[in-house]
């Protein structure tokens, strides 16, 4: 099993991040889905589709659940090339207390943002 990356298939910019990060990988270590397309109570208690619908979320294939700026920063760990020591880096709870406001406003705005930048949402079929 690998760890789980769960995001907003309804949103560009989740979309396109998410395939960023699937592209990135270590070793494909990281499978990437639509919270749309899951059963979130089989995977752990605490997710569930509002909390899914505002937020990313990296589950470890050993339990650990991690979202907002640190779910963004314990992906980069996963990941090939300057994204793996800038997510040690990044991780530093200082930072991570920092970077949540950021993540909020830009969840928040993600509609906007994703318009702006062109971003394709609705690519749920891609992952089924």
């Amino acid at each position: 099993m690998n760890d789980l990356l769960i995001f907003d298939g309804d949103c560009g910019i989740c979309t396109y991040s998410s395939e960023f990060v699937l592209k990135r990988s270590i070793d494909n270590s990281i499978d990437v889905k639509p919270y749309q397309i899951l059963n979130l109570k089989d995977l752990h208690n605490e997710l569930n589709e509002e909390r899914t619908s505002k937020s990313l979320f990296l589950l470890t294939k050993d339990g650990k659940l991690y979202n907002r700026s640190k779910g963004v920063f314990e992906t980069m760990k996963r990941m090939r090339g300057i994204y793996k020591p800038l997510g040690y880096i990044l991780s530093n709870p200082v930072i991570v207390f920092l970077a949540n406001p950021i993540y909020d406003w830009v969840s928040r705005n993600r509609t906007k943002i994703s318009i702006k930048f062109g971003l394709n949402a609705c690519n749920i079929s891609n992952y089924t």
